[in-house]
């Protein structure tokens, strides 16, 4: 069994979220009211989600390529779970701009879902 490499996809993940993360801090340094108190929280939050998320579609469709959209599924599913989680999590804690905290969760929760559809998209593309 070829286990996949695991150093791409986190690099690829790591670059992603590290020109994410210059883009808040621009963002924050240009008007800081827009950005959440929350957003590094919820940068390393969806890093560990995607990189986990990929990381598991690579091993599991390793042997079988035709199970992809089932892998990819499951992983959609417990990242739309666990991102419900933080959302309550963080209004039940009472944060002070609930609009800006939401705003931001979806904008990162969007970009982490579209790069990783596009990271998966173009792996298994080489591979057919």
């Amino acid at each position: 069994m070829k286990m996949p490499s695991w150093i791409p996809v986190l690099l690829k993940v790591s670059y992603f979220t590290i020109f994410l993360i210059l883009v808040i801090l621009g963002i924050k340094w240009l008007n800081a009211a827009l950005i959440s108190q929350w957003a590094w929280i919820m940068t390393a939050f969806f890093y560990l989600i995607t990189a986990g998320g990929i990381i598991l579609i690579l091993i599991k469709t390793a042997e079988n390529v035709e199970l992809f959209t089932r892998y990819y599924f499951i992983v959609m599913i417990l990242r739309l779970l666990l991102a419900v989680l933080f959302v309550a999590a963080g209004l039940y804690l009472n944060i002070e701009n609930k609009v800006i905290f939401v705003s931001n969760f979806l904008a990162l929760y969007l970009l982490f879902l579209g790069f990783e559809l596009y990271y998966l998209i173009t792996n298994f593309q080489s591979q057919t």
